[in-house]
């Protein structure tokens, strides 16, 4: 066996470096600018800590990439049941529904445009084949054309969708409201609510006269119509009214105001005159003159009942205007008849002729016939 202990000691650990003695360490000066001590190791026990961690957490990632790749997987395929079903996806079906339903107006089919109304009218006495046809007839509904769905509400069940056709010599674009319920689409309204402004008294404002395809509107001003002409007209022969704007398809959406004007026609103002020269004939007349006669006519020294007057001639209209406002069922009567022939008693109470005069400002009721001066 070799002896060791006369061998020279070797390094021995270094209490102040953490290293042995006489071991090499390189200076400051020795080292590169860019050196840097290497990092410290991890220990063992943060390595064991950190393993839970990274396992929860890429389970936490796993669960949520299936619950999204489950949820894409039932969105497309509701979206497709939707679609082969005409639900909100399917946008085909609801611009089918808009085709029927301008294809049923212009072929006069009252009944199947209203049956693709979601909304119901209050009445449906102009929503008739018969009242249709005469719209048609006027203006025939041709080249229709469906576009593409325009809005979409967020759940889908309602859209706009684009259309268009020639109404007569007019060309019209609108995008229709649509409903999506009880499993099928149809339009919001297939009609149009209409109002006709109403000032009220009957006696007094031609509405009160007012008809549409010969049907007498309700006081209340309101009519449901389709889209096409409106024939208008009163009831009175003497009064007509001027042709009123086209119920347009934008009308569907909302609904249309109706400002009807009216006119007089010349059967009206042959008819006026007529009305005032009986009222004046009665003025005339002895036994029971209205009233007012007395205010209206000038007898000089006495009144019409004093001085027995009665009408001896024609009375001369040509000094008298007839005006008419374009509201009213009335015409107002305007001037001064100042050579009435009559026959009435001298001052000696002996009759001979003579003549008087009136001065008039009244009015005819052109709504009742004959017309009459309202007394």
């Amino acid at each position: 066996m070799t002896d060791h202990s006369n061998w020279p000691p070797g390094p021995q650990p270094s209490h102040q470096t953490g290293g042995f003695a006489g071991q090499y360490r390189p200076s400051s000066a020795d080292r590169p600018a860019s050196w840097s001590p290497p990092p410290p190791l991890p220990s063992p026990a943060a390595s064991k800590n950190r393993r839970p961690l990274l396992i929860t957490v890429g389970a936490g990632v796993g669960v949520l990439l299936v619950i999204g790749l489950v949820a894409g997987f039932l969105w497309l395929k509701g979206d497709d049941d939707a679609g082969r079903q005409g639900g909100p996806a399917d946008a085909t079906a609801a611009r089918d529904v808009a085709k029927s339903y301008l294809e049923a107006l212009a072929r006069g089919d009252a009944e199947a445009a209203l049956a693709l109304s979601d909304n119901q009218p209050a009445t449906t006495d102009l929503l008739t084949d018969e009242v249709l046809e005469k719209q048609i007839k006027r203006a025939p509904i041709t080249d229709i054309q469906v576009g593409d769905v325009t809005e979409r509400s967020d759940d889908g069940t309602r859209v706009k969708v684009r259309v268009s056709a020639r109404i007569g010599n007019q060309r019209q674009e609108s995008d229709l409201p649509m409903v999506y319920r009880d499993g099928q689409w149809k339009l919001k309204n297939a009609f149009v609510r209409s109002q006709a402004s109403f000032r009220g008294n009957d006696d007094m404002y031609a509405e009160s006269l007012l008809t549409f395809f010969g049907t007498r509107v309700p006081k209340s001003g309101t009519i449901y119509v389709f889209p096409g002409p409106l024939e208008a007209g009163t009831t009175s022969k003497f009064i007509e009214v001027v042709p009123l704007r086209q119920i347009v398809l934008d009308d569907l959406d909302g609904g249309a105001t109706l400002d009807p004007t009216f006119s007089v026609n010349d059967a009206g103002r042959k008819a006026a005159e007529e009305a005032l020269r009986a009222f004046l004939t009665k003025c005339l007349q002895p036994g029971s003159r209205p009233e007012r006669c007395n205010g209206i006519i000038s007898v000089p020294g006495g009144d019409l009942e004093s001085k027995k007057v009665a009408l001896a001639g024609p009375i001369d209209l040509s000094r008298v205007t007839f005006d008419y406002d374009g509201r009213s069922r009335r015409m107002i009567a305007i001037g001064d008849i100042p050579d009435i022939p009559v026959i009435m008693n001298d001052l000696d109470g002996v009759p001979g002729p003579d003549t008087v005069r009136a001065i008039v400002r009244e009015n005819i009721d052109l709504g009742v016939d004959p017309p009459v001066v309202v007394e």
